[in-house]
């Protein structure tokens, strides 16, 4: 009897450490899995970030784009409508004969011609008179005053033509987009 009870005590400290035991294993093996299941779940949510982050980058890429592409749009109808207004004429339709729009039309066209020529009638003039204001006993300091004079006055009127009659156009841009 004995033996009956020994085999019997047997059993169940050996079944309760076998159960003991797999319960460890179960536990562990569920932590670990736990573990892991939580570092894939933080994976995914750093790919989602950057997913995120690439559609955002995606999204001001092609918002700079549209609005590049709109400036230059805008540009190109205000060069135009700029071109329209240079060609507008008040003598059409019905007004063709009428001679004071002619004539306004014709002073339109040639205003810009005329500016241009007169600015270097008036730097020739200015030269000219220099020549013989200049004499053999003239002083070195007048001389150097007076060629500032004309150098600064050439440097006036030539800037205001050309800022005046291209300046009036709208500039093309250089931003080129790879």
């Amino acid at each position: 009897m004995l033996d009956l009870l020994s085999n019997a005590l047997t059993a169940i400290l050996g079944g309760g450490a076998t159960g003991l035991l797999g319960s460890a294993v179960t536990g562990w093996l569920d932590y670990k899995h736990q573990a892991a299941k939580y570092k894939h779940d933080q994976r995914m949510e750093e790919l989602s970030q950057q997913a995120i982050e690439l559609e955002n980058e995606g999204a001001l890429a092609i918002a700079d784009r549209k609005a590049t592409a709109a400036e230059q749009v805008a540009r190109s109808q205000a060069q135009t409508a700029s071109y329209g207004a240079d060609r507008a004429t008040y003598a059409i339709g019905t007004h063709a004969d009428n001679g004071w729009l002619i004539a306004v039309d014709v002073l339109r066209g040639i205003i810009r011609p005329l500016l241009t020529l007169y600015c270097a009638a008036i730097l020739t003039m200015l030269l000219i008179y220099i020549e013989h204001t200049i004499g053999p006993g003239t002083q070195a300091e007048l001389i150097g005053g007076i060629l500032q004079q004309l150098v600064n006055g050439i440097l006036y009127i030539c800037s205001t033509v050309l800022l005046w009659w291209f300046g009036s156009r709208p500039r093309h841009s250089a931003k080129v987009h790879a």
